[in-house]
């Protein structure tokens, strides 16, 4: 279970850009960096925190779209339960309880389905979220390695050593 769990927060990321064209982001690229190309690669990250985190908008938005279809069709069972004419029967002819309604909405196939859509999108909200938390550690790292590099150039002598 344990190595499930790391493979799927290394896989892939796939996303369909404004062109309508399907792109992958891989998360260990994304975080890796060569310092040697420090400056090159310091000029990259903030379009790669920028798009991750608009993606990471995206799931969110997709999420609370779920919540609101959840709460209708919560309304919409709730409606359906009450006059089930079973559950009815069930509570001697009265309406049914709300706890009777309450387990016969979040057992509901369809309520089921939409709560796991739901669930999975605000997984992924949070997994993209923490990428770009990931991303701002990526830009501190590189920012002090720089600031390193700064510091030993400053310490070597300009004319060499002589002897």
């Amino acid at each position: 279970m344990t190595a499930d769990i790391i493979k799927d927060a290394l896989r892939p990321l796939q996303y369909v850009d404004m062109n309508g064209e399907l792109k992958t982001l891989v998360p260990e690229q994304i975080l890796n960096f060569d310092t040697n190309k420090l400056v090159e690669e310091m000029q990259n990250n903030p379009n790669i925190y920028y798009l991750v985190a608009r993606l990471a908008e995206r799931k969110r938005l997709e999420a609370k779209d779920l919540d609101t279809q959840l709460d209708a069709l919560k309304g919409t069972l709730y409606i359906q339960y009450v006059q089930d004419e079973s559950l009815k029967k069930f509570n001697g002819g009265r309406k049914p309880p709300e706890s009777m309604l309450a387990t016969a909405i979040q057992s509901d196939p369809k309520y089921v389905e939409l709560s796991k859509q739901r669930n999975l999108a605000d997984y992924q909200f949070r997994c993209l979220n923490w990428l770009t938390k990931a991303i701002e550690n990526k830009a501190d790292m590189m920012q002090s390695i720089s600031a390193n590099q700064r510091q030993q150039q400053k310490m070597i002598p300009q004319g060499g050593f002589n002897g």
